[in-house]
């Protein structure tokens, strides 16, 4: 059983994204033993975790947590209250977005049409 080291500060990172705390904690009972550096989660605890928080594997290994931030400047709340932190499913869906208007810009580029230029996008940028 190899353990891996996590810094704490990215563990609690991990812990702010996750919605349910409660299914976290009763699925890694020694999750505050590993932020305390008590502990270290083995491999294959990490990947558990990764795929049970929709966290790359590899963001474990960081010295610090990665900055998420929206590429869009603003987007519609429940009855318009700012959002402090975009959610893992937010980011998740406009970064898919994000990348299937590109693949379709350069489909379309591909097949020989102009690029268009209208409002504060073009096919080209």
């Amino acid at each position: 059983m190899v353990k891996v080291e996590v810094k704490p500060n990215v563990l609690q990172w991990v812990i702010k994204r996750m919605d349910n705390f409660d299914r976290l904690k009763d699925q890694f009972p020694n999750i505050d033993k590993w932020i305390n550096q008590e502990s270290q989660p083995t491999l294959k605890q990490l990947e558990k975790l990764a795929k049970m928080t929709a966290v790359p594997l590899g963001y474990f290994f960081l010295p610090n947590p990665p900055e998420e931030k929206l590429s869009i400047p603003h987007y519609r709340t429940v009855r318009d209250e700012g959002a402090v932190r975009p959610s893992p499913n937010l980011l998740e869906t406009v970064q898919t977005m994000e990348r299937r208007q590109q693949w379709m810009r350069d489909y379309l580029i591909q097949l020989g049409n102009p690029p268009l230029n209208y409002g504060n996008y073009s096919a080209t940028s």
